[in-house]
Protein backbone atom coordinates (compact mmCIF):
# COMPACT_ATOMS: atom_id res chain seq x y z
CA UNK A 1 0.00 0.00 0.00
CA UNK A 2 2.81 2.42 0.88
CA UNK A 3 4.57 1.60 -2.37
CA UNK A 4 1.38 2.27 -4.34
CA UNK A 5 0.83 5.61 -2.57
CA UNK A 6 4.42 6.63 -3.19
CA UNK A 7 4.11 5.69 -6.87
CA UNK A 8 0.82 7.59 -7.18
CA UNK A 9 2.32 10.64 -5.48
CA UNK A 10 5.38 10.58 -7.75
CA UNK A 11 3.21 10.20 -10.85
CA UNK A 12 1.06 13.13 -9.78
CA UNK A 13 4.13 15.26 -9.09
CA UNK A 14 5.62 14.46 -12.51
CA UNK A 15 2.35 15.32 -14.25
CA UNK A 16 2.11 18.60 -12.35
CA UNK A 17 5.64 19.54 -13.37
CA UNK A 18 4.98 18.64 -17.00
CA UNK A 19 1.75 20.63 -17.16
CA UNK A 20 3.07 23.68 -15.29
CA UNK A 21 6.33 23.62 -17.21
CA UNK A 22 4.66 23.72 -20.61
CA UNK A 23 4.94 27.22 -22.01
CA UNK A 24 3.57 26.99 -25.50
CA UNK A 25 2.50 23.39 -26.02
CA UNK A 26 0.21 22.98 -29.04
CA UNK A 27 -0.22 26.73 -29.36
CA UNK A 28 0.68 26.93 -33.04
CA UNK A 29 3.42 29.39 -32.05
CA UNK A 30 7.13 28.72 -32.42
CA UNK A 31 8.31 25.13 -32.24
CA UNK A 32 4.87 23.87 -31.16
CA UNK A 33 3.63 24.54 -34.71
CA UNK A 34 6.33 22.38 -36.33
CA UNK A 35 5.52 18.77 -37.17
CA UNK A 36 7.76 15.84 -37.97
CA UNK A 37 7.83 14.59 -41.59
CA UNK A 38 6.37 17.78 -43.01
CA UNK A 39 7.98 20.00 -45.63
CA UNK A 40 8.48 23.67 -44.78
CA UNK A 41 9.51 26.68 -46.84
CA UNK A 42 11.39 29.77 -45.66
CA UNK A 43 8.12 31.72 -45.30
CA UNK A 44 7.18 29.20 -42.60
CA UNK A 45 10.53 28.28 -41.07
CA UNK A 46 11.82 31.77 -40.40
CA UNK A 47 8.70 32.94 -38.51
CA UNK A 48 8.54 29.71 -36.46
CA UNK A 49 12.24 30.05 -35.64
CA UNK A 50 12.05 33.65 -34.44
CA UNK A 51 8.80 32.97 -32.56
CA UNK A 52 10.55 30.20 -30.65
CA UNK A 53 13.45 32.52 -29.86
CA UNK A 54 10.91 35.15 -28.71
CA UNK A 55 9.36 32.49 -26.46
CA UNK A 56 12.71 31.63 -24.92
CA UNK A 57 13.48 35.30 -24.33
CA UNK A 58 10.08 35.91 -22.71
CA UNK A 59 10.38 32.73 -20.64
CA UNK A 60 13.82 33.55 -19.24
CA UNK A 61 12.99 37.23 -18.68
CA UNK A 62 9.96 36.16 -16.65
CA UNK A 63 12.00 33.59 -14.74
CA UNK A 64 14.57 36.28 -13.86
CA UNK A 65 11.79 38.60 -12.74
CA UNK A 66 10.34 35.92 -10.46
CA UNK A 67 13.48 34.15 -9.19
CA UNK A 68 16.11 36.87 -9.47
CA UNK A 69 19.05 37.41 -11.81
CA UNK A 70 20.92 34.13 -11.75
CA UNK A 71 22.55 31.65 -14.05
CA UNK A 72 21.70 30.02 -16.33
CA UNK A 73 18.77 32.38 -17.03
CA UNK A 74 20.88 35.54 -17.33
CA UNK A 75 23.44 33.98 -19.68
CA UNK A 76 20.84 32.29 -21.83
CA UNK A 77 18.64 35.39 -22.01
CA UNK A 78 21.60 37.27 -23.48
CA UNK A 79 22.08 34.44 -25.99
CA UNK A 80 18.40 34.52 -26.99
CA UNK A 81 18.73 38.21 -27.86
CA UNK A 82 21.70 37.30 -30.06
CA UNK A 83 19.71 34.50 -31.72
CA UNK A 84 16.97 36.96 -32.67
CA UNK A 85 19.61 39.31 -34.10
CA UNK A 86 21.05 36.44 -36.17
CA UNK A 87 17.64 35.62 -37.64
CA UNK A 88 16.46 39.14 -38.53
CA UNK A 89 18.79 39.71 -41.53
CA UNK A 90 17.45 36.50 -43.09
CA UNK A 91 13.93 37.91 -43.02
CA UNK A 92 15.08 40.96 -44.95
CA UNK A 93 17.20 39.00 -47.42
CA UNK A 94 14.43 36.51 -48.24
CA UNK A 95 11.62 39.10 -48.08
CA UNK A 96 9.76 37.42 -45.22
CA UNK A 97 7.79 39.56 -42.78
CA UNK A 98 9.17 39.52 -39.23
CA UNK A 99 6.33 38.49 -36.91
CA UNK A 100 5.44 40.67 -33.96
CA UNK A 101 6.79 39.48 -30.62
CA UNK A 102 3.67 38.29 -28.78
CA UNK A 103 5.44 35.53 -26.86
CA UNK A 104 4.47 36.81 -23.41
CA UNK A 105 0.89 35.70 -24.02
CA UNK A 106 2.06 32.10 -24.44
CA UNK A 107 4.09 31.69 -21.27
CA UNK A 108 3.42 31.02 -17.63
CA UNK A 109 6.11 31.07 -15.00
CA UNK A 110 6.45 27.91 -12.90
CA UNK A 111 6.01 28.17 -9.13
CA UNK A 112 9.49 26.91 -8.30
CA UNK A 113 13.03 27.39 -9.52
CA UNK A 114 13.23 23.66 -10.24
CA UNK A 115 10.04 23.95 -12.29
CA UNK A 116 11.63 26.81 -14.25
CA UNK A 117 14.73 24.69 -14.91
CA UNK A 118 12.58 21.81 -16.11
CA UNK A 119 10.57 24.17 -18.31
CA UNK A 120 13.88 25.39 -19.74
CA UNK A 121 14.81 21.77 -20.48
CA UNK A 122 11.52 21.26 -22.28
CA UNK A 123 11.76 24.52 -24.22
CA UNK A 124 15.33 23.92 -25.36
CA UNK A 125 14.52 20.31 -26.32
CA UNK A 126 11.60 21.52 -28.42
CA UNK A 127 13.79 24.21 -29.97
CA UNK A 128 16.45 21.64 -30.92
CA UNK A 129 13.82 19.34 -32.39
CA UNK A 130 12.39 22.18 -34.50
CA UNK A 131 15.83 23.02 -35.90
CA UNK A 132 16.53 19.32 -36.54
CA UNK A 133 13.36 19.20 -38.66
CA UNK A 134 14.30 22.40 -40.50
CA UNK A 135 17.84 21.20 -41.17
CA UNK A 136 16.39 18.20 -43.07
CA UNK A 137 14.82 20.66 -45.55
CA UNK A 138 16.45 22.17 -48.63
CA UNK A 139 17.90 25.45 -47.36
CA UNK A 140 20.10 28.26 -48.65
CA UNK A 141 23.59 28.03 -47.15
CA UNK A 142 23.22 31.13 -44.96
CA UNK A 143 19.94 29.88 -43.47
CA UNK A 144 21.43 26.43 -42.88
CA UNK A 145 24.40 28.04 -41.14
CA UNK A 146 22.23 30.16 -38.81
CA UNK A 147 19.86 27.27 -38.04
CA UNK A 148 22.86 25.05 -37.23
CA UNK A 149 24.29 27.67 -34.87
CA UNK A 150 20.91 28.07 -33.15
CA UNK A 151 20.37 24.32 -32.88
CA UNK A 152 23.79 23.85 -31.30
CA UNK A 153 23.19 26.76 -28.91
CA UNK A 154 19.92 25.14 -27.80
CA UNK A 155 21.86 21.97 -27.02
CA UNK A 156 24.27 23.94 -24.82
CA UNK A 157 21.34 25.66 -23.09
CA UNK A 158 19.68 22.29 -22.55
CA UNK A 159 22.79 20.98 -20.79
CA UNK A 160 22.96 24.09 -18.58
CA UNK A 161 19.35 23.60 -17.49
CA UNK A 162 19.91 19.88 -16.92
CA UNK A 163 22.94 20.60 -14.71
CA UNK A 164 21.05 23.18 -12.69
CA UNK A 165 17.95 21.00 -12.34
CA UNK A 166 20.18 18.15 -11.19
CA UNK A 167 21.83 20.41 -8.65
CA UNK A 168 18.45 21.51 -7.31
CA UNK A 169 17.33 17.89 -7.11
CA UNK A 170 20.57 16.96 -5.37
CA UNK A 171 21.69 14.61 -8.14
CA UNK A 172 24.42 16.77 -9.67
CA UNK A 173 27.91 16.39 -8.30
CA UNK A 174 30.12 18.75 -10.18
CA UNK A 175 30.85 22.32 -10.91
CA UNK A 176 27.89 24.35 -12.10
CA UNK A 177 29.27 25.63 -15.41
CA UNK A 178 27.35 27.33 -18.17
Amino acid sequence: MKKWLRTAAMSTAVLMIVFTAAYAVNSGYGSSAVEENKTYNLDQMLPYAIEDEYLARARYSSDIEKFGAQRPFTNILEAENMHIMLLKPLFEKYNVAVPEDIAMQYITVPDSLLGAMKAGIEGESNNMHMYDIFLKQTLPDDVRSVFTVLRNAAEHHLHAFQRNAGRLEGSFSGRNRQ
